[in-house]
């Protein structure tokens, strides 16, 4: 009566393909802060169309600024790390979808032991080659040697496995959108520097051009003041105003060392190597006159940022179905399908294979809030996330 009554429970949980934990909703609406679903601010020019995002630095039509970005994207370090947990991701998606079917392997046994107490030749049928024990003397040592295949299966009543594939495939699509994040940062670092080294190289020309017409003017206010045609404090003003400009100069040909430097870096070079290929003045490069800006909910969902935290949602949602899953029984079945015996020579008996399936049902009812804790823990992360 109770072996049915198992074996009804455990078919009612294969037929129902139960799946324990919340199932996962999507994200949240958004909705805007303006009636018309547009930006507040915006005017009658505004181009309401979908931006064009992936490669949004050509719109300044910059060749220097587009190599730079380029070797950016190829080289930098940060971004060979953000791809690399991708492919961590990945790998454990894969780990957990093989972990629904059985595994086969092969063993080999050899088992020596004494056991005192044990009488082996009275309790078991002896072997033709197992050697005879002296009269009324028991024989308590053991002997096991075997070789086949073994398989091993869980099946999974409560739907642990799949909320762990669903848990590895929203963790590797928010890997796929931070590194989309980290891109569009690195982008915007290369350009800003790329901006700032052409405005302080536009500034120290301007300073160049300025102390060279202000060292004539000096010079001529000194031959003036030789002359006793103007006296000492005019010459004292144009000397100090030289001075000041040749700081202006300094500091802005320090920014220029110093965004060279930056630029290099982002482009996972090393410092200088740029800077023969950046020395040639160019003017800063301005963004077109009109730039297509969409509607604000789909700039939201086109941040890969957000969208990195919408995955990382799902994911913690899922992984409350994993909690949940430790609450239901566990059935697994383990088999062995060999030669062997208690003689090295049985390996070689193929008319007397040794099989042995062994079913296991576990069902830990009572661990002391275990699992309400693994939940409650689950359910934070969630609301975290």
């Amino acid at each position: 009566m109770i072996r049915k009554s198992v074996i009804s429970l455990l078919a009612s949980f294969l037929l129902a393909g139960c799946v324990a934990g919340p199932d996962y909703a999507g994200p949240p609406e958004v909705f805007s802060a303006n009636r018309n679903d547009g930006f507040v601010r915006a005017g009658g020019n505004i181009i309401d169309t979908e931006p064009e995002l992936a490669e949004w630095w050509l719109l300044l039509n910059d060749p220097e600024l587009t190599r730079l970005i380029e070797a950016a994207l190829s080289d930098n370090p940060s971004l060979q790390a953000a791809q690399a947990r991708i492919a961590q991701a990945r790998a454990s998606v894969r780990q957990e979808k093989a972990g629904r079917f059985p595994t086969l392997g092969t063993q080999a046994t050899a088992i020596q032991g004494r056991l005192p107490g044990l009488d082996i030749q009275n309790s078991a049928p002896p072997s033709a080659s197992a050697p005879v024990s002296p009269q009324g003397q028991a024989d308590d040592s053991l002997s096991v040697y075997n070789l086949g295949l073994n398989a091993n299966w869980e099946l999974d009543f409560a739907g642990g496995t799949q909320r762990r594939i669903e848990a590895g495939n929203a963790q590797a699509a928010a890997a796929v959108a931070n590194v989309e994040d980290a891109k569009v940062q690195l982008t915007a670092e290369v350009a800003n520097a790329y901006v700032n080294l052409r405005e302080a190289q536009f500034r120290a020309k301007a300073y160049r051009t300025e102390c060279e017409l202000q060292q004539q003017t000096l010079s001529l206010t000194y031959q003036r003041y030789q002359q006793g045609v103007l006296p000492l404090f005019p010459l004292g003003n144009a000397n100090a105003e030289l001075e000041l400009l040749k700081s202006q100069l300094a500091e802005a040909e320090a920014d220029t060392a110093v965004l060279l430097d930056a630029l290099a870096i982002l482009a996972g070079q090393i410092p200088g190597t740029t800077d023969e290929a950046l020395k040639q003045i160019f003017d800063v490069p301005l963004p077109p006159e009109q730039v297509a800006v969409g509607d604000p909910s789909n700039l939201v969902a086109r941040r890969p940022d957000i969208r990195a935290a919408e995955r990382s949602l799902a994911a913690a949602t899922a992984r409350i179905g994993v909690a949940e899953a430790a609450r239901f029984p566990k059935l697994s079945f383990m088999g062995i399908l060999g030669l062997g015996g208690t003689s090295p020579d049985d390996l070689f008996d193929v008319s007397n294979p040794s099989i042995l399936a062994i079913p296991q049902l576990q069902w830990n009812f009572l661990d002391f809030g275990r699992v309400d804790a693994s939940v409650d823990q689950a359910s934070a992360v969630r609301a975290e996330a």
